[in-house]
């Protein structure tokens, strides 16, 4: 119930009271007034969200409500939406000059009342605290983009809208619309809502899923009067909507009122991005500095006006040094008119088309060479403009990826090699059919490698158990994770192809074999055995009994086997085993 928006609904008729809160019931929590005194009232005793005022009531009408509540500074921004069943045009210019942000006639139908005060509650979600109701606190120089097929009703807003000594684009089409904004995004669209090649709707769906075209308003100016037009044109993310036709000074006085809440949001935008930068706000600015993505925001002249922690280690700069200057000059790599813009407008497209996201790869001035998916925010636009980067730095995460697809790789031939193993332990096939298979001379039916989980842990433990009662003891040395790891592969050929290579070993010394057994894991369960003693015969490595052992752990599914041929011991032997499991019993 708390997010709703809180409205006061005016109006001394009872019937209008009972239709608009039932209509606006679900969205919104609300307070009624029967008069201007008691509007007042109200206001005075909670500010809401939005007011819905009627225009004419006996006693204090609503225009004079209106000038009221703008006369106090408590309700001088309060979003108000007058409603009267008056068709005077001039008195909707007029209520828009002294305050109000929208102007409804009666009847309407209560989804069209809705959308307005939803699309107007969004419009003033973000306003400056300092903002002010007069003309000098328009943007100076505003751009507004006029979109019609109709060069008639191009000049007759370009007549309209002389007064605001703003910059008046056209656009016949909506192709040629979108083309112009994305070259330069303007401060407002006037939009046709029917136009050959692209409608006036597609160009307003596709502004709002670009982060910053979807801060431009848009009003609808169209010659579907009908309900049905109006919320399609809200359903899009439209501002407003006007029928055609219309007095001059209406159009003048609603693009007035887009323009002042488009100003007041970007000022408060700006004020935000200095907030950040002061440390004003402490607790955001701590989430910042803490957060483990790299987090650049540069203004709109390219100067680093906020760097976490992150950011200063993956450029390889101090933030100190970066602040206040060129990120081009200071972050290596970022080049802030090409590396941002190029990654904003990839990361845009690839969202649409929803593909992954581009990786950057920054390289940095000690040597490095980091790899980076960029995230790009844009608030506030021309001047106020706002380019907040996060970088989350992917190069672990792409080695990682590369060592995965060579692992693949080894499995795939690894299996392939496990069942030749092991149909050759297991007598099916005769060598010569296997060699045979195995250079490519024959096809040879095979079966799928045997595969069962074992407990490593349990089958070295097996293995020293067997080792201790040889007549030259062998004593394993065994150096696990903190987890008991389970491994893929046939357990009885595993450890007699242990037994057997560490027979092997120990048939070769006088005063006993000492293994040490390092485990790590990985992408597989990496094995090295490290045998320490002196051999009598160093061409055990070379005898069959060594490489029949080898094959017989490869049977078991030991995918690689290496010694280091060496004469004299140590030797090293690296196994490795296929699909590690981890569980979660903790090794005593």
């Amino acid at each position: 119930m708390a997010d709703k928006p809180r409205l006061l609904l005016v109006d001394d008729d009872t019937v209008a009271l009972q239709v608009l809160s039932k209509t606006l019931a679900p969205y919104a929590r609300m307070r009624f007034a029967r008069s201007g005194t008691e509007a007042l009232k109200a206001v005075n005793e909670e500010l809401p969200d939005l007011l819905i005022l009627d225009v004419n009531m006996p006693g204090l009408g609503g225009m004079d409500v209106l000038a009221a509540l703008r006369a106090k500074p408590a309700s001088v921004h309060l979003p108000v939406i007058l409603v009267t069943s008056a068709s005077d045009e001039t008195l909707e210019a007029t209520a828009l000059e002294i305050g109000a942000q929208d102007f409804i006639r009666k009847p309407f139908q209560p989804e069209l009342l809705v959308d307005r005060m939803r699309a107007l509650l969004r419009l003033s979600a973000l306003r400056a605290p300092n903002a002010s109701l007069t003309t000098d606190r328009l943007r100076q120089g505003a751009r507004i983009l006029l979109v019609d097929d109709d060069p008639v009703a191009i000049e007759f807003m370009r007549a309209s809208l002389a007064p605001l000594g703003a910059t008046l684009m056209a656009a016949a089409d909506g192709e040629q619309a979108l083309a112009s904004m994305h070259d330069q995004a303007p401060d407002l669209v006037l939009l046709d809502a029917e136009m050959p090649r692209l409608d006036g709707y597609a160009v307003c769906q596709a502004m709002q899923v670009d982060p910053v075209l979807a801060q431009v308003p848009v009003a609808f100016v169209s010659v579907n009067a009908e309900a049905k037009f109006e919320t399609l044109s809200f359903a899009v993310g439209a501002s407003d909507f006007l029928a055609k036709p219309f007095k001059p000074e209406v159009l003048l006085a609603r693009v007035r009122k887009l323009l002042q809440l488009r100003s007041e949001r970007d000022e408060a935008v700006s004020a935000i991005a200095a907030q950040w930068q002061e440390l004003g706000d402490r607790r955001v600015a701590e989430l910042v500095s803490v957060a483990s993505d790299a987090i650049v925001s540069v203004d709109a002249t390219g100067v680093v006006r906020l760097m976490n922690k992150a950011a200063a280690a993956l450029f390889g700069i101090s933030i100190e040094r970066a602040l206040g200057q060129q990120a081009e000059a200071v972050l290596p790599g970022w080049m802030v008119m090409g590396f941002v813009s190029e990654a904003f407008g990839l990361a845009n497209e690839r969202r649409r088309s929803g593909r992954g996201g581009r990786v950057f790869r920054l390289y940095r001035g000690d040597g490095a060479v980091r790899s980076v998916e960029p995230v790009v925010f844009q608030q506030g636009s021309a001047q106020h403009r706002i380019t907040t980067v996060v970088l989350r730095d992917a190069t672990d995460r792409i080695a990682a990826e590369q060592r995965r697809e060579v692992h693949r790789d080894d499995v795939v031939t690894s299996a392939v090699q496990l069942a030749l193993l092991q149909a050759l332990a297991s007598g099916d096939r005769s060598a010569e059919d296997l060699l045979a298979a195995a250079q490519g001379r024959v096809a040879l039916p095979l079966n799928a490698p045997r595969l069962s989980e074992f407990d490593l842990a349990l089958e070295i433990q097996r293995v020293q158990e067997w080792g201790l009662k040889r007549p030259v003891p062998i004593r394993l040395h065994l150096v696990l994770p903190t987890r008991t790891l389970g491994a893929m592969g046939n357990a009885d050929n595993f450890r007699q192809g242990l037994e057997k290579l560490l027979a092997v070993a120990a048939s070769c010394v006088t005063r006993g074999l000492d293994v040490d057994i390092n485990c790590k894991v990985e992408e597989a369960v990496s094995l090295d055995l490290c045998l320490r003693a002196e051999l009598a015969d160093h061409r055990v490595v070379e005898s069959p009994a060594w490489r029949l052992a080898l094959m017989q752990l490869g049977a078991g599914g030991a995918i690689t086997a290496e010694d280091a041929g060496s004469a004299h011991l140590p030797t090293t032997i690296a196994l490795r085993l296929l699909r590690p499991r981890a569980s979660t019993d903790v090794v005593d």
